[in-house]
C-alpha cells in the first residue's frame, strides 16, 4: 500500500515489489553497503533514445563545475529528490550530499518554502540559489530531470540494480522513476533518500566510459531535462562522478536537518552547526566567505521564545535586501545585537544596513563573536526587539 504525495512523491511501486519477488525466486545479487566501495554489476549497454532532441554544439571548452544540484521532479514538477554533487576540485574525493525535499529555504521574492517547491518556480536558478544561501556554499547550477528524463537515463544505462528485502532486483527506467518518486505508507524522508541514493549509485556505476556516448545520452533526454549550465559541463561532471563512484573515491552523506512536520508534505529545518561542519569538510573550496554572497547572508540567532518576533525580524531583514538564514535557539539575551566579522568598510556597511532594517541603534553592532564564518553578519534577537 503506497501513499500518494501531492507535493513530493507519486505513483505506486507495485511493479517494483512484484519484480523483486520474481527475482528472489531465481537468485539475487548480494547486498552492498551504501556509500562503500563499488559493487560489481552487469556491464552497461548504453543506448540513445530514438526521439533524441538535438542540442547545440558547445562553443567553449567543457568546464568541470565546482558543484551541481541534481533534482528529480514529480509529475507536479516538485523536486522530490535532491542531490548536491561536489567535484573533486573541492577535495581529493567527489562529494555526494543528499538533501531532503522538505528543507525550508528562502527563495527570495517567492518567500520561504521547501526546496522541493522551488523547482516549480519559473526561475530556473531558484533551487540552486536558495540552497546556496542556506548551506553557505557556491552551487554552480542545477540539472533537473522530470519523470520521463529520469526513466530515459536509467534505460540508457541498461537499467539499475536496487536493494530490496529479498536481495537485489533489476529495474527498467519507468519502474526506477516510480521507485524514487514514491513513498510507501509509514516511510520517512530518509527512507526515500536511501532509495534515491541506491538508484543513483547504480546509475553512476553504469554510465558509459566514452565521452561521446555520454554526450549523446544527455542529449537524448530532450526537453524533459534542463540544465542551468552548458550540457558539456554537465557531461564533464557525470564522467568525473562515474569514475569516482566506480573507484570508491567519493564520500556521501545526508544534509543534517530537524523535522518540523512529517507526512506527505514534510517540512525540515537545517541544523546549521552540523551543516556548516559538513560543508567545510566535504566542500571546503566552495564554502562562501563574508562578502562573497549576493545578497549578503544574515544568520538570525534566536534568544527569545516569541515566534511572532522571530517572524517579524526575518521579514525586516529580507525587506532590507538581505538573505535571512535561520539559526539556532541560543541563551536568553535582553539586547538585540548585530555581529560583523571585522571593521572593513564592507562589513560595517552590512552591519549598519541590518541595524537599520531591524530599527535598532548602530551602537548595538558588535565586531566579532560570530559562530558561523560563512555569513556576512549574525543577528542575535533579544527580548528588547520590537518590529519597526
Amino acid at each position: 500500500m503506497t501513499q500518494q504525495h501531492s507535493s513530493m512523491r507519486t505513483t505506486p511501486i507495485a511493479l517494483v515489489a512484484a519484480a523483486a519477488v520474481i527475482l528472489a525466486m531465481v537468485g539475487l545479487w548480494g547486498w552492498s553497503k551504501l556509500g562503500g566501495g563499488p559493487t560489481p554489476q552487469p556491464a552497461p549497454n548504453p543506448t540513445v533514445s530514438p526521439t533524441a532532441s538535438p542540442s547545440p554544439s558547445p562553443t567553449t571548452d567543457p568546464k568541470l563545475p565546482e558543484t551541481l544540484l541534481w533534482q528529480v521532479r514529480t509529475d507536479e514538477l516538485v523536486a522530490a529528490d535532491n542531490l548536491l554533487i561536489g567535484a573533486p576540485t573541492n577535495s581529493s574525493q567527489t562529494a555526494l550530499i543528499y538533501v531532503p525535499g522538505g528543507l525550508l529555504v528562502d527563495a527570495g521574492a517567492a518567500g520561504e518554502m521547501t526546496l522541493a517547491r522551488t523547482a516549480v518556480l519559473s526561475d530556473t536558478l531558484a533551487s540552486p540559489h536558495a540552497l546556496s544561501g542556506l548551506v553557505g556554499v557556491r552551487v554552480t547550477g542545477a540539472f533537473v530531470l522530470d519523470r520521463l528524463a529520469f526513466a530515459g537515463l536509467v534505460d540508457a544505462v541498461g537499467g539499475v540494480w536496487i536493494r530490496t528485502s529479498y536481495g537485489r532486483a533489476h529495474l527498467n527506467g519507468p519502474a526506477a522513476a516510480s521507485y524514487v518518486l514514491t513513498t510507501n505508507s509509514g516511510e520517512t524522508e530518509k527512507d526515500g533518500i536511501a532509495r534515491f541514493s541506491d538508484v543513483m549509485h547504480s546509475v553512476f556505476m553504469r554510465l558509459p566510459p566514452d565521452i561521446e556516448q555520454m554526450r549523446q545520452l544527455v542529449t537524448s533526454l530532450g526537453v524533459s531535462a534542463r540544465g542551468t549550465i552548458p550540457n558539456a559541463d554537465i557531461v564533464a561532471l557525470m564522467m568525473s562522478t562515474r569514475d569516482a563512484v566506480r573507484s570508491g573515491a567519493y564520500v556521501e552523506s545526508v544534509l543534517p536537518t530537524s523535522s518540523l512536520r512529517s507526512g506527505p508534505q514534510p517540512i525540515d529545518a537545517i541544523q546549521q552547526t552540523m551543516s556548516m561542519s559538513m560543508m567545510l569538510r566535504m566542500l571546503p573550496t566552495s564554502v562562501l566567505r563574508p562578502g562573497e554572497s549576493e545578497p549578503p547572508r544574515i544568520l538570525l540567532q534566536i534568544a527569545v521564545t516569541n515566534a511572532l518576533a522571530t517572524l517579524g525580524a526575518r521579514d525586516a531583514i529580507v525587506s532590507g535586501g538581505y538573505l535571512c538564514v535561520g539559526g539556532n535557539r541560543v541563551a536568553d539575551q535582553t539586547f538585540t545585537q548585530v555581529h560583523i566579522p571585522d571593521l572593513s568598510s564592507a562589513a560595517r556597511e552590512v552591519g549598519i544596513g541590518v541595524a537599520q532594517a531591524l530599527g535598532i541603534s548602530e551602537t548595538q553592532i558588535v565586531v566579532g563573536g560570530m559562530t558561523n564564518p560563512t555569513v556576512d553578519a549574525e543577528v542575535v534577537l533579544g527580548s528588547d526587539w520590537k518590529a519597526p
